[in-house]
Protein backbone atom coordinates (compact mmCIF):
# COMPACT_ATOMS: atom_id res chain seq x y z
CA UNK A 1 0.00 0.00 0.00
CA UNK A 2 1.03 3.28 -0.90
CA UNK A 3 1.29 5.87 2.40
CA UNK A 4 0.32 9.43 2.18
CA UNK A 5 3.04 11.62 1.22
CA UNK A 6 2.48 15.04 4.22
CA UNK A 7 2.28 17.98 2.41
CA UNK A 8 4.81 20.49 2.17
CA UNK A 9 5.16 23.30 4.91
CA UNK A 10 4.48 25.68 2.61
CA UNK A 11 0.87 24.11 0.90
CA UNK A 12 0.14 23.78 5.10
CA UNK A 13 1.33 27.03 5.92
CA UNK A 14 -0.79 28.74 2.48
CA UNK A 15 -4.12 27.21 3.76
CA UNK A 16 -3.75 28.23 7.44
CA UNK A 17 -3.24 31.62 5.90
CA UNK A 18 -6.42 31.25 3.97
CA UNK A 19 -8.65 29.53 6.24
CA UNK A 20 -7.54 32.75 8.46
CA UNK A 21 -8.74 34.82 5.92
CA UNK A 22 -12.15 33.42 5.39
CA UNK A 23 -12.84 33.45 9.07
CA UNK A 24 -11.45 37.52 9.41
CA UNK A 25 -13.79 37.80 6.30
CA UNK A 26 -16.89 36.36 7.43
CA UNK A 27 -16.52 38.18 11.26
CA UNK A 28 -15.62 41.31 9.68
CA UNK A 29 -19.59 41.91 9.07
CA UNK A 30 -20.63 40.64 12.26
CA UNK A 31 -18.18 42.91 14.17
CA UNK A 32 -19.52 46.18 12.16
CA UNK A 33 -22.52 44.98 13.39
CA UNK A 34 -21.88 44.51 16.98
CA UNK A 35 -19.86 47.71 16.93
CA UNK A 36 -22.79 49.54 15.74
CA UNK A 37 -25.31 48.19 18.27
CA UNK A 38 -22.79 48.83 21.15
CA UNK A 39 -22.58 52.57 20.11
CA UNK A 40 -26.20 52.89 20.09
CA UNK A 41 -26.80 51.03 23.44
CA UNK A 42 -23.84 53.48 25.11
CA UNK A 43 -25.37 56.38 23.74
CA UNK A 44 -29.21 56.05 25.20
CA UNK A 45 -27.12 54.41 28.65
CA UNK A 46 -24.45 56.36 29.39
CA UNK A 47 -26.24 59.65 29.58
CA UNK A 48 -29.12 58.00 31.42
CA UNK A 49 -26.98 57.07 33.61
CA UNK A 50 -25.27 60.09 34.39
CA UNK A 51 -28.08 61.98 35.29
CA UNK A 52 -29.45 59.29 37.71
CA UNK A 53 -26.37 60.12 39.63
CA UNK A 54 -27.31 63.75 39.93
CA UNK A 55 -31.25 63.31 40.90
CA UNK A 56 -32.91 62.73 44.03
CA UNK A 57 -33.90 59.13 44.95
CA UNK A 58 -37.37 60.02 44.20
CA UNK A 59 -36.40 61.33 40.75
CA UNK A 60 -34.11 58.64 40.24
CA UNK A 61 -36.97 55.80 41.31
CA UNK A 62 -39.34 57.26 38.47
CA UNK A 63 -36.95 57.24 35.93
CA UNK A 64 -36.12 53.74 36.79
CA UNK A 65 -39.35 52.98 35.93
CA UNK A 66 -40.56 52.52 39.58
CA UNK A 67 -43.56 54.73 39.55
CA UNK A 68 -45.39 52.55 42.22
CA UNK A 69 -42.19 52.96 44.57
CA UNK A 70 -41.60 56.60 44.22
CA UNK A 71 -45.52 57.25 44.33
CA UNK A 72 -45.42 55.04 48.00
CA UNK A 73 -42.41 57.25 49.08
CA UNK A 74 -44.48 60.43 47.97
CA UNK A 75 -47.24 59.25 49.62
CA UNK A 76 -45.14 59.00 53.02
CA UNK A 77 -42.91 61.79 52.82
CA UNK A 78 -43.01 65.85 52.84
CA UNK A 79 -43.93 65.87 49.03
CA UNK A 80 -47.75 64.46 49.33
CA UNK A 81 -50.26 65.94 47.86
CA UNK A 82 -47.90 68.24 45.89
CA UNK A 83 -49.20 70.04 42.58
CA UNK A 84 -46.66 70.79 39.89
CA UNK A 85 -46.74 73.44 37.56
CA UNK A 86 -45.04 72.54 34.33
CA UNK A 87 -42.13 75.53 34.87
CA UNK A 88 -41.34 73.42 38.19
CA UNK A 89 -42.36 75.49 40.65
CA UNK A 90 -44.69 73.41 43.08
CA UNK A 91 -47.37 74.07 45.04
CA UNK A 92 -49.20 72.09 48.15
CA UNK A 93 -52.33 73.03 50.32
CA UNK A 94 -51.47 73.65 54.18
CA UNK A 95 -55.16 74.76 55.80
CA UNK A 96 -57.28 77.03 55.02
CA UNK A 97 -56.79 79.42 52.46
CA UNK A 98 -52.97 79.14 52.82
CA UNK A 99 -50.51 77.36 49.86
CA UNK A 100 -46.67 76.47 50.07
CA UNK A 101 -44.78 77.29 47.33
CA UNK A 102 -41.23 76.08 46.39
CA UNK A 103 -38.93 74.38 43.43
CA UNK A 104 -39.01 70.64 42.67
CA UNK A 105 -35.96 68.82 42.78
CA UNK A 106 -34.63 70.29 39.25
CA UNK A 107 -33.38 72.78 40.67
CA UNK A 108 -31.28 71.12 42.49
CA UNK A 109 -30.24 68.99 39.74
CA UNK A 110 -29.12 72.32 37.13
CA UNK A 111 -27.61 74.44 39.84
CA UNK A 112 -26.60 72.14 43.00
CA UNK A 113 -26.41 73.98 46.66
CA UNK A 114 -28.56 77.43 46.55
CA UNK A 115 -26.45 79.98 48.03
CA UNK A 116 -28.79 82.47 47.76
CA UNK A 117 -33.10 82.68 47.34
CA UNK A 118 -34.47 85.96 46.23
CA UNK A 119 -38.32 85.80 46.97
CA UNK A 120 -41.04 88.94 46.71
CA UNK A 121 -42.46 90.71 49.82
CA UNK A 122 -45.00 89.50 51.84
CA UNK A 123 -48.17 91.38 50.59
CA UNK A 124 -47.07 91.13 46.99
CA UNK A 125 -49.56 89.68 44.48
CA UNK A 126 -48.50 87.15 41.92
CA UNK A 127 -50.13 86.22 38.93
CA UNK A 128 -49.60 82.21 38.08
CA UNK A 129 -47.50 81.46 35.59
CA UNK A 130 -45.02 84.98 35.98
CA UNK A 131 -41.86 84.45 37.81
CA UNK A 132 -42.16 84.27 41.18
CA UNK A 133 -38.74 83.99 43.17
CA UNK A 134 -35.14 83.29 41.97
CA UNK A 135 -32.54 80.85 43.34
CA UNK A 136 -28.73 81.44 42.39
CA UNK A 137 -25.33 80.12 42.83
CA UNK A 138 -22.06 81.79 42.22
CA UNK A 139 -23.33 84.17 38.91
CA UNK A 140 -25.75 81.73 37.78
CA UNK A 141 -29.71 81.77 38.80
CA UNK A 142 -33.11 80.05 37.84
CA UNK A 143 -35.99 82.00 37.93
CA UNK A 144 -39.23 80.37 38.99
CA UNK A 145 -42.67 81.15 38.00
CA UNK A 146 -46.01 80.90 40.32
CA UNK A 147 -47.83 77.88 40.41
CA UNK A 148 -50.29 79.41 41.75
CA UNK A 149 -51.84 82.96 41.57
CA UNK A 150 -52.35 84.77 44.69
CA UNK A 151 -50.99 87.07 47.65
CA UNK A 152 -47.90 86.63 49.45
CA UNK A 153 -48.39 85.90 53.54
CA UNK A 154 -45.43 84.66 54.44
CA UNK A 155 -41.48 83.68 53.22
CA UNK A 156 -39.40 80.72 55.06
CA UNK A 157 -37.28 82.79 56.95
CA UNK A 158 -34.62 79.79 57.11
CA UNK A 159 -33.65 79.90 53.70
CA UNK A 160 -31.91 83.13 55.03
CA UNK A 161 -29.45 80.99 57.30
CA UNK A 162 -29.40 77.80 54.80
CA UNK A 163 -30.50 78.75 51.08
CA UNK A 164 -29.25 75.33 50.14
CA UNK A 165 -32.33 74.32 52.12
CA UNK A 166 -34.23 75.15 48.63
CA UNK A 167 -32.52 72.41 46.59
CA UNK A 168 -31.78 69.88 49.49
CA UNK A 169 -35.08 69.46 50.68
CA UNK A 170 -37.05 71.25 47.68
CA UNK A 171 -40.40 69.73 49.32
CA UNK A 172 -40.09 70.08 53.36
CA UNK A 173 -37.62 72.37 54.84
CA UNK A 174 -37.01 73.99 51.36
CA UNK A 175 -39.88 75.43 50.39
CA UNK A 176 -39.72 79.22 49.70
CA UNK A 177 -42.84 81.21 50.44
CA UNK A 178 -46.96 80.97 51.17
CA UNK A 179 -49.94 82.22 49.35
CA UNK A 180 -53.06 83.35 49.88
CA UNK A 181 -54.34 81.70 46.69
CA UNK A 182 -56.98 83.82 44.57
CA UNK A 183 -58.17 81.04 42.18
CA UNK A 184 -57.34 77.72 43.49
CA UNK A 185 -59.84 75.77 42.59
CA UNK A 186 -59.86 76.64 38.79
CA UNK A 187 -55.71 77.15 38.38
CA UNK A 188 -55.21 73.62 40.19
CA UNK A 189 -56.47 72.22 37.05
CA UNK A 190 -53.42 73.11 35.03
CA UNK A 191 -50.87 70.92 37.69
CA UNK A 192 -50.20 67.82 38.03
CA UNK A 193 -50.40 65.93 41.37
CA UNK A 194 -46.84 63.87 42.51
CA UNK A 195 -48.79 60.55 42.29
CA UNK A 196 -49.62 61.25 38.61
CA UNK A 197 -46.37 63.05 37.75
CA UNK A 198 -43.63 59.80 36.78
CA UNK A 199 -44.10 60.63 33.42
CA UNK A 200 -44.22 64.07 33.02
CA UNK A 201 -40.59 64.02 35.11
CA UNK A 202 -39.24 60.95 32.47
CA UNK A 203 -40.05 63.61 29.76
CA UNK A 204 -38.51 66.12 31.54
CA UNK A 205 -35.61 64.10 32.18
CA UNK A 206 -35.00 63.43 28.81
CA UNK A 207 -35.15 66.90 27.77
CA UNK A 208 -32.23 67.82 29.81
CA UNK A 209 -30.44 64.66 27.77
CA UNK A 210 -31.40 66.46 24.71
CA UNK A 211 -30.25 69.68 25.59
CA UNK A 212 -26.93 68.68 27.20
CA UNK A 213 -26.16 66.66 23.88
CA UNK A 214 -27.60 69.40 21.44
CA UNK A 215 -24.70 70.03 18.92
CA UNK A 216 -22.48 73.34 19.92
CA UNK A 217 -22.44 73.08 23.47
CA UNK A 218 -20.28 72.19 25.47
CA UNK A 219 -21.45 69.83 28.79
CA UNK A 220 -18.12 67.92 29.89
CA UNK A 221 -15.98 70.76 29.97
CA UNK A 222 -13.02 69.05 32.16
CA UNK A 223 -14.04 65.87 31.11
CA UNK A 224 -15.22 64.11 34.64
CA UNK A 225 -17.89 62.78 35.49
CA UNK A 226 -21.06 64.11 37.01
CA UNK A 227 -20.97 63.93 40.74
CA UNK A 228 -24.05 66.30 42.17
CA UNK A 229 -25.05 68.40 39.49
CA UNK A 230 -24.63 69.84 36.26
CA UNK A 231 -23.25 73.35 37.33
CA UNK A 232 -20.03 72.50 36.91
CA UNK A 233 -20.38 70.57 33.26
CA UNK A 234 -22.20 73.34 31.73
CA UNK A 235 -20.75 76.03 29.98
CA UNK A 236 -22.94 79.52 30.08
CA UNK A 237 -24.75 78.35 26.65
CA UNK A 238 -25.57 75.12 27.60
CA UNK A 239 -26.66 75.98 31.03
CA UNK A 240 -28.60 78.97 29.52
CA UNK A 241 -30.57 76.10 27.15
CA UNK A 242 -31.58 74.22 30.06
CA UNK A 243 -33.04 76.49 32.67
CA UNK A 244 -35.02 77.88 29.15
CA UNK A 245 -36.08 74.70 28.96
CA UNK A 246 -36.85 73.72 32.07
CA UNK A 247 -38.43 76.80 33.98
CA UNK A 248 -39.05 79.03 30.64
CA UNK A 249 -36.60 81.31 31.94
CA UNK A 250 -34.67 83.49 29.48
CA UNK A 251 -32.76 85.97 31.82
Amino acid sequence: MTSLRPLPRTVVVGLQLVLLAAVILLTIPFLGVFAFVARIIALAIIPAFLLALVVSPRLRAWLDGDEAGARAGAEQGPAHGVLFHPAHGWARIDGIDRVKVGVDDFAGLLLGPAERVVTPAVGTQVTQGEPLFAVYRGGRHVTVRAPLSGTVVATNVALNEDPSLVTRAPFDDGWTLTLRPTALAHEKRSLTPMEKAGRWVRNEADRVLMSIREPGFATMQDGGELAEDLYHHLDDAGFARVKGELFADQS
